[in-house]
């Protein structure tokens, strides 16, 4: 196909052209990055008039792996480039075969200003191809994935390296070679030390990158923004305190400690609620793990952005013990800005929007069960109020607030906007 097709036809003239690059974007969306590039984007189009392209992968075993699929949701126009599963190492993070078909695609659609998310399995090779061209480009980085293999500085046990400058003399005993790893981080540093804006989700995680190398003058806090409950939103009554978690079973979003609290607490008198979110991925969490505890036990089925406050209007406490230091915490925030009190650990960027005792309870980050068990304890006894509101909602940063301060950024970045030309004719092959 020519990329006068893939791309839609013609540009549209004195209109700022961006493109963004995620690995997911909707139908294939997956995780709390997606939510919050897909948020922006829609915004950025509708309410600061920007034209954007979306370069993201899909999965598709039917078809030719590196076909290229053209198509739009929400008024947002979308670039898809089929990338097979179980790549080799290195095209992991740089991914020649994804550059051939991406960079056809950002020459054709010539962008004023590009952002970059999460790049695993498309590759950094595009972000290179955007500097080598002129095309002022910023980076938002929402987890280690940069300077650890294993993205999320998780060791192959299973628990957080707790490092915080990654010394790989260290990492050498969690990954397969060392060396292979240094030449990684070496490629992916050297591009992401290119850009002309880094961004981060969290004071804690800009830290994280200027303590592995980024220039402080490069690094900028950028909120991830939150979807603000509808109008009218109000959290249902209930005789009983009513928990929710939304993790899962794996072990760092700390089940077992949650587990291990309730089954200790000598009370009956609550709910427990659990969001089955593997729905979302034709799957389910009911059996994974023994879920038993004294009190009542509920499943929430998964949920997504248009029915999140489903959830939320049926609980009055958000357990959150993350065990490991987490970029964000897109949960935490949506509990805060709908008036539901969170028990958070010292998580890293998860904790930055609690205050202890006024709109949550925070507690050390630690496999040990009993901070958590006292602080489920203490709001047993004496309960909330049923009026209760968060004096802080007001600082959550919401997706319509966010993508204000991202418009005047990219705005800041790009130069004035080019003469656009009468048609595309460079060809991007399906």
């Amino acid at each position: 196909k020519t990329a006068r097709h893939v791309l839609g036809g013609r540009v549209m003239s004195g209109v700022k052209r961006l493109l963004v690059a995620n690995v997911h974007y909707a139908p294939w969306s997956y995780g709390g990055a997606t939510v919050v590039v897909e948020a922006m984007c829609e915004r950025l189009v509708r309410d600061h008039g920007w034209q954007v392209l979306v370069l993201t992968t899909f999965f598709d075993p039917s078809i030719a792996s590196y076909t290229l699929r053209r198509y739009t949701v929400n008024g947002v126009d979308i670039a898809a480039i089929c990338v097979p599963s179980n790549l080799p190492y290195r095209d992991k993070y740089l991914n020649r075969n994804y550059d051939l078909i991406a960079k056809r695609v950002i020459d054709a659609f010539a962008p004023d200003v590009a952002h970059v998310h999460c790049v695993q399995n498309m590759g950094a090779g595009c972000i290179k191809h955007l500097v080598d061209s002129g095309v002022p480009t910023a980076v938002t980085v929402h987890d280690a994935w940069w300077w650890c293999e294993r993205q999320f500085l998780i060791t192959d046990q299973g628990v957080f390296c707790h490092q915080t400058k990654v010394d790989h003399r260290i990492c050498r005993y969690c990954i397969t070679d060392v060396n292979v790893t240094l030449e990684r981080k070496s490629e992916l540093m050297s591009i992401l030390g290119s850009v002309d804006k880094v961004l981060f989700p969290s004071d804690y995680f800009r830290g994280l990158g200027v303590a592995n190398g980024l220039l402080a003058e490069r690094c900028q806090t950028n909120k991830n923004g939150v979807l603000p409950p509808k109008p009218g939103f109000q959290r249902s009554r209930s005789p009983v305190l009513r928990f929710g978690y939304v993790g899962g079973p794996g072990p760092n979003k700390g089940v077992m400690q949650i587990l291990r609290a309730f089954r200790e607490i000598k009370r009956t008198d609550y709910e427990l609620v659990i969001v089955d979110a593997a729905q979302n991925l034709g799957r389910s969490w009911r059996n994974e793990i023994d879920w038993s505890v004294p009190g009542k036990l509920v499943f929430h089925p998964a949920y997504q952005q248009a029915t999140i406050d489903g959830f939320f209007g049926s609980i009055d406490v958000l357990l959150f013990p993350s065990l490991w230091k987490e970029s964000f915490g897109l949960t935490v925030r949506e509990a805060l800005l709908r008036n539901v009190w969170v028990i958070a650990s010292d998580a890293g960027g998860t904790a930055e929007d609690c205050e202890d005792g006024v709109n949550s309870t925070v507690i050390p980050m630690s496999t040990d069960h009993k901070r958590l068990k006292a602080a489920i304890t203490a709001l047993l006894e004496k309960g909330l109020p049923s009026d209760y509101e968060n004096p802080h909602r007001s600082a959550i940063v919401t997706s319509d607030e966010q993508a204000s301060e991202l418009s005047r950024l990219l705005h800041n970045l790009s130069a004035p906007a080019k003469a656009a030309p009468d048609r595309i004719t460079e060809t991007a092959r399906s």
